[in-house]
């Protein structure tokens, strides 16, 4: 397998994962395109660590992948967050990785921990 790249294909694809960030955020945004909206609900998936994922959802904003706004749900406010068009475009990437992830890791496959640390954007 060749390591060479074409520079402009490299470069795009340099750029678009520093623009993404971290592997949470399609992670978010694969809970969001299966109908998860509300902030409770997207907490609720991320167990122990909702301190980080306050932060994680926080920066998704920032980086206009999603959009947060009040929602009424059972007679209270909620905040309920919808994908950006920029969030939306990574709608095929998070499904391609879905397919790949069903047929390379399969649904047996040891799950590893999240990551402790991470590189700052």
């Amino acid at each position: 397998m060749s390591t060479s790249h074409p520079p402009g294909a490299a470069a795009s694809v340099t750029r678009a994962l520093e623009e993404i960030g971290d592997f949470e955020v399609l992670l978010v945004l694969t809970h969001v395109f299966c109908g998860v909206e509300t902030e409770e609900e997207l907490l609720a998936t991320a167990g122990p660590r909702r301190d980080e994922a306050k932060e994680l959802l926080q920066r998704m904003i920032e980086y206009g992948f999603l959009e947060r706004r009040p929602r009424l749900q059972r007679s209270t406010m909620a905040w309920a967050y919808e994908v950006t068009r920029k969030g939306e475009e990574l709608r095929e990437v998070v499904t391609l990785l879905e397919r790949f992830g069903e047929r390379w890791a399969g649904p047996d496959a040891e799950l590893l921990p999240y990551p402790r640390e991470r590189v700052a954007r």
